[in-house]
């Protein structure tokens, strides 16, 4: 009974260690993306330095600030094509507890399966893991509807699931009819949800990682003897299908086409800067035995990482402004300088000097003591090209100022002698003697008449 005890209290404890540890671990986020009037920041800089895109649709967005850098008809509405694949990871791995999870392969899902594949034969079984390699790395449609059917009995309903997710992260242009990016006409997204999608699935380290295998290999099964190798179809990522597109800093994450969709492809690459950047290409083309998607997303890949950076445009040892300090020991002026240095990602071309103003918003013109290291006295709003806002930074003092209570004592008599009341009181007080003095000569003259008066009478 004894030994009994003890495990259930040893199991209780290592289920509330493991939850502890699960709500300790630091949730990773895509930032709030930025866009400029609905333009990139190429754009609305009018930069003349673009980079050749043959595809219809693109979208660069840079992950540290969530500003758009680039963009080519980003909102329009296309195919999806392989691009669904993302969608169809994400919500099989959210909805699938364990990924050693067994699952088996059924007839249906098996015979709908056209195109890209890893050849998986009905009853045979898969982990969830082995299926998301498939599906990430070899863009493999059975492993897309083999993960749908366990999830969520049919691809209809994981199909619902999907567009509920895209509600979810504001993917609100698309919508998904299948699993596996074949075209129909009820299915669409623009260049700007898929990079919405793609920032998601960045944020989910299981997947980004699966994303970025180039070589994957699946055991023999009970049915199949041989081995599965599968190589990532993404050809910058390795030079095993092809030396022509391969880029040293591109990391994962879809590459594929459909004939209706065209060619597409979604990277990320982390540049010599440290700036990460994720790009999404659609409906480009191949042509002459060139896969164009693949030369654009070198194009714009490069163009993130060598035509943007961090430039600082405000330093928190820089004195703001000086304004009276009021009853102060020994000073009668405050410096007051930025609450910290503001670096803002522009392009690299940008003229500081006259495409960055900085708008001073002062609280009061005047300070008044005590003052305490850190107050806040207004805010430095710091704008590029005089209208778009891309900082702002608080005003506040760096020393602390002492109050003389000698001269806090006086300023106190002064604002009560100026002050509305003390003008009232002093207002009335003046009515009320002007008053008091009329009655008293009105009286004193009345009374005087009167006895005037009665002595001429007596007389």
């Amino acid at each position: 009974m004894k030994n009994k005890a003890v495990i259930f209290v040893a199991v209780i404890f290592s289920a509330i260690l493991f939850s502890l540890n699960a709500v300790c671990q630091p949730v990773l986020t895509a930032q709030k993306e930025i866009t400029y009037d609905g333009k990139s920041l190429a754009q609305y800089a009018q930069s003349t330095n673009f980079p050749e895109i043959e595809g219809k649709y693109a979208y660069a967005i840079n992950l540290d600030t969530g500003i758009v850098v680039y963009g080519k008809d980003f909102n329009t509405r296309t195919s999806p094509a392989n691009t669904v694949k993302l969608m169809t990871a994400i919500v099989a791995y959210e909805n699938i507890e364990d990924l050693d999870t067994v699952i088996t392969a059924s007839s249906s899902a098996v015979s709908k399966a056209q195109g890209a594949n890893m050849a998986i034969k009905t009853g045979e079984s898969f982990t969830a893991r082995e299926l998301l390699y498939g599906l990430l790395v070899r863009g493999a449609n059975d492993a897309a509807l083999v993960l749908a059917e366990y999830v969520a009995g049919t691809e209809q309903e994981f199909c619902s699931l999907m567009n509920q997710k895209a509600l979810e992260l504001g993917a609100v242009n698309t919508h998904f009819e299948n699993v596996t990016g074949f075209y129909t006409e009820g299915s669409y997204t623009t260049a700007r949800d898929v990079g919405i999608i793609a920032q998601y699935m960045y944020y989910i380290p299981t997947l980004f990682d699966i994303s970025n295998t180039t070589r994957y290999v699946i055991s023999p099964t009970e049915i199949t003897k041989e081995q599965r190798t599968l190589i990532n179809r993404n050809m910058l990522l390795s030079k095993v299908l092809s030396e022509d597109y391969y880029y040293s800093r591109a990391k994962g994450m879809s590459q594929g086409s459909t004939p209706e969709g065209g060619h597409c492809i979604v990277s990320c690459t982390t540049g010599k800067t440290g700036l990460t950047y994720i790009c999404v290409v659609l409906a480009s083309k191949e042509e002459n035995d060139k896969n164009y998607a693949c030369i654009d997303m070198r194009n714009l890949l490069e163009y993130c990482e060598t035509n943007f950076d961090f430039v600082s445009v405000t330093s928190g040892s820089d004195i703001v402004c000086e304004i009276p300090v009021k009853n102060a020991i020994d000073v009668d002026h405050l410096a007051l300088f930025p609450e910290r240095e503001i670096q803002v990602l522009l392009p690299i071309d940008a003229d500081l000097t006259k495409e960055i103003t900085k708008e001073i918003r002062l609280f009061s013109d005047t300070a008044y003591s005590p003052v305490n290291k850190s107050d806040v006295f207004g805010e430095i709003v710091i704008k590029y090209r005089d209208e778009a806002t891309v900082g702002t930074v608080n005003i506040v003092s760096n020393v602390v100022v002492d109050r003389s209570n000698v001269l806090y004592f006086f300023s106190r008599i002064e604002n009560m002698v100026m002050g509305t009341w003390f003008k009232v009181f002093a207002i009335t007080a003046a009515v009320l003697f002007a008053l008091y003095f009329g009655l008293s000569v009105y009286y004193r003259y009345f009374k005087r008449n009167k006895y005037t008066g009665s002595r001429i009478n007596r007389k």
